[in-house]
Order: structure tokens, then C-alpha cells, then sequence
């Protein structure tokens, strides 16, 4: 199991590959971005996936 907080620099991404759109919330039910965040993730700078990567954290509370 991937623990958000502890993706390394080079690896940042929460992806999971459990690729589930709920479409009613847009969210991924696997690593818990937009469909937009999945779009544009690799042209975030570091700042903005840390950003995501916070904000996952509320949204898997969320949903949980």
C-alpha cells in the first residue's frame, strides 16, 4: 500500500493503478485526483503535486 506522504521526489505520483473514475464525484477512487489532476499531473511542478498530494489526503477522508 502506497502512503501518499512518503512518495519520493522521483517517483511523485499517487497513482495506484486501480484507474476507477467516479464520475459523480470526479474523482479517481484509486489514487483520489480530478480527472483534470490526471490530465495535467505530469506538467505540475513539484509545488503543484504537493499541493495535489495534500489535497489528497482531505478528499480520501471525504469519501472514507
Amino acid at each position: 500500500m502506497t502512503n501518499t506522504n512518503k512518495i519520493s521526489e522521483k517517483s511523485l505520483s499517487p497513482c495506484v493503478g486501480i484507474c476507477q473514475l467516479n464520475t459523480s464525484l470526479d474523482l479517481c477512487l484509486g489514487c483520489f485526483r480530478s480527472s483534470k489532476e490526471i490530465a495535467l499531473w505530469s506538467s505540475y511542478s513539484k509545488d503543484e503535486k504537493k499541493m495535489v498530494l495534500k489535497s489528497i489526503n482531505k478528499r480520501k477522508k471525504l469519501v472514507y
